[in-house]
């Protein structure tokens, strides 16, 4: 990833928008992350979404410091994909992100390609893959 594009914290996370299109959310050390969370995070993921100017991007996310995140939460967060993200890649380093990692994806059924990884270099390697089959 590239420079910091903009940069914001709210409860539960700190987001950053990098000048190569990678919205990245880094989960707060013990977060417990409830549907009023949820619903912030994605407003301001759509805030920063909007400083892209309709451009394609991708989004991680490192989970390996939550805690734990309410069912109302994950289903908030599995409704509200992006029209214009284009994969979405899941750090996990921890048993318990891991299992948090698996269930969102086996119970939601994401809208777009989701991928977990314990590494954050992985992870932007495999998005710069698929943005560019998207650009083709």
């Amino acid at each position: 990833m590239t420079e910091i594009r903009e940069n914001k914290i709210i409860t539960g996370t700190s987001t950053a928008i990098y000048s190569d299109h990678i919205l990245f959310i880094e989960i707060t050390k013990g977060a417990n992350i409830t549907l009023k969370d949820a619903q912030e995070h994605v407003s301001l993921w759509r805030d920063l979404e909007e400083t892209l100017d309709d451009e394609r991007f991708s989004i991680i996310i490192d989970l390996h410091n939550m805690k734990s995140i309410e069912r109302d939460a994950r289903n908030f967060y599995s409704q509200s994909s992006s029209k214009n993200a284009v994969g979405v890649a899941l750090i996990t380093s921890t048993p318990l992100s891991n299992v948090i990692a698996n269930f969102f994806i086996g119970l939601n059924n994401p809208a777009k390609p989701i991928k977990l990884f314990s590494n954050k270099n992985d992870a932007i390697q495999w998005l710069k893959e698929i943005m560019e089959l998207h650009e083709q």
